[in-house]
């Protein structure tokens, strides 16, 4: 058996893992390095890879499969520094625990631009996109 994981904890677990934080699945306080954040991926998705308890029935092997899809989710909004500043607002804010990466991005593509435009009028005037900016007078 695969890190002595029980078929009882696996479905278990697949029907709560919604309700779980990144930080919970991954079992990480906020406050977790990139070091940390790695080995705690790499422990987790060996734990859980659906190809590494094969020896399971097909429905236990789907919600490996689940819970394995949750555990790379959260690793990919929570190694980004700035994915998971915005995730740690959207816990603050109790937005919900998931974040799509599509909503990731956003959330980073708003930050970005916020904190690239200028301060005054003459700075907000120079950092408008190339195609609104006419060559021809």
């Amino acid at each position: 058996m695969a890190a002595g994981i029980a078929p009882l904890e696996v479905k278990a677990l697949a029907k709560i893992i919604d309700e779980l934080s990144y930080y919970q699945i991954l079992d990480l306080g906020p406050d977790a390095s990139g070091r940390d954040l790695k080995r705690a991926y790499y422990s987790t998705s060996r734990t859980f890879h659906p190809d590494a308890n094969g020896h399971f029935d097909l429905d236990v092997r789907k919600n490996c499969g689940l819970i394995s899809k949750r555990i790379t989710e959260a690793y990919c909004v929570l190694k980004d520094p700035r994915k998971r500043k915005a995730y740690d607002e959207r816990l603050r804010t109790s937005d919900g625990l998931r974040m799509q990466l599509a909503e990731a991005k956003a959330a980073h593509a708003k930050s970005d631009s916020e904190s690239r435009q200028g301060k005054t009028a003459q700075g907000r005037a120079t950092t408008r996109p190339r195609s609104a900016i006419s060559r021809w007078p």
